[in-house]
């Protein structure tokens, strides 16, 4: 809705540089907030990934999966799991070097688990860099696009 809303008011006449930005910032931000604490099943995960790839259908007029994809790499966006597993690999690292005792608590029994788990994903150590682990998740993307 709020990516309609934008694309509205400045349609075909903007730049696309402009309109993936306002779309990376204003739409796609809020449609991913606070889940990095909410665990999705997959069905929950593809209801996510709709809005966006409708919006890159509408941006470029294209509607093959794989065009879609190419294009969100291209374009610097990464597919909404992705985005999901870096917020929630930021939610957590925060989370595990936290000074109070009841987060120290919180994280060791139950989210320490999830993150080894999303790090296992990508074949990473639970103690990765976040620079490493979102370099490592658009080498995923890419050999995901090629093979």
């Amino acid at each position: 809705q709020a990516f309609n809303g934008i694309y509205a008011k400045i349609g075909k006449a903007c730049n696309v540089d402009t309109i993936i930005h306002l779309l990376k910032t204003n739409c796609i931000s809020t449609l991913l907030y606070n889940l990095e604490s909410v665990n999705m099943n997959k069905s929950e995960l593809n209801n996510l990934k709709f809005p966006v790839s409708r919006a890159f259908i509408k941006i470029f007029h294209i509607k093959e999966t794989e065009s879609i994809n190419w294009c969100q790499y291209y374009m610097n966006v990464l597919p909404v799991d992705y985005m999901l597993d870096i917020r929630r690999f930021k939610y957590f690292s925060k989370l595990s070097e936290s000074k109070c005792f009841i987060m120290q608590h919180l994280y060791v029994k139950s989210a320490k688990s999830v993150m080894v788990n999303i790090c296992t994903k990508y074949g990473l150590q639970a103690n990765v860099s976040i620079g490493k682990f979102i370099f490592t998740l658009w080498n995923h993307f890419y050999n995901s696009l090629v093979e």
